[in-house]
């Protein structure tokens, strides 16, 4: 049996792979419930995910409060939200189902699903296993778990990190749809005001300034700079 664990953090559940038939099949496991995706339920009936889906919406009104929508880390490192089933919606997938795999497939999940819940982890033990084997294997489980933690919580800050990055420098490279609205409205306010209407006494004086074709290239803070100028300053020395 293959294990492969992953956490999310405090905030993210522990995702787990198990094999069936040499098939994977990921469980997520959060707030001490464990639920499958569609995928990972279409995969085990060996059916498209798309039949899993339809399942789903023909059956909305009964199968909605047995699913939720979570927020889990691609293996690219992105976030997705995916819906999900607890026990009861997997089951409710499954008795709709006409895959002759639903039957083996339905008693395999719910024993692990039991024992997760109950244990926090499943290890499948076999007849030849001697209990020394049985008690390395729960060790090497639990250590593959606590290390992958540690890694997907250093990559969970890591990708929170970027993002504050890429909105603080937002703030300074691109000019907002509200501060451009600010902007062009004072232009046009003084423009009627001291210009007989004409735009390009104030527009020109501006792009030749930051060597730009149009006020939309302007940074934020350019563009706060001078819309206080326009509001501050006589127009008349443009």
């Amino acid at each position: 049996m293959t294990e492969s664990e992953s956490m999310r953090g405090d905030d993210f559940p522990l995702v787990f792979s198990k094999k069936l038939e040499n098939i994977a099949i990921q469980f997520i496991k959060k707030e001490n419930k464990t639920w499958l995706t569609s995928s990972a339920i279409a995969n085990g009936l060996q059916i498209d995910r798309t039949n899993v889906n339809q399942i789903f919406h023909n059956n909305e009104q009964l199968l909605e409060p047995y699913s939720a929508v979570m927020k889990l880390i691609t293996p690219q490192g992105t976030h997705q939200n995916t819906r999900v089933f607890d026990k009861t919606g997997f089951i409710g997938i499954c008795m709709r189902s006409n895959s002759p795999k639903a039957l083996p497939f339905q008693q395999w999940v719910l024993k692990i699903v039991d024992h997760v819940e109950k244990k926090g982890y499943y290890i499948e033990k076999t007849k030849d296993m001697n209990p020394i084997d049985w008690a390395l294997q729960q060790i090497e489980v639990l250590h593959t778990m606590a290390t992958a933690q540690k890694d997907q919580e250093r990559k969970l800050e890591s990708i929170e990190q970027d993002v504050k990055e890429l909105q603080e420098k937002d703030k300074y490279i691109y000019i907002t749809p509200q501060t451009r609205k600010k902007l062009r409205d004072e232009v046009h306010r003084i423009a009627l005001e001291y210009f007989n209407g004409n735009h390009r006494e104030i527009w020109a004086p501006l792009k030749r300034k930051y060597g730009i074709n149009s006020y939309h290239e302007l940074t934020e803070e350019d563009a706060q700079y001078e819309l206080k100028r326009l509001e501050n300053k006589c127009p008349k020395k443009f």
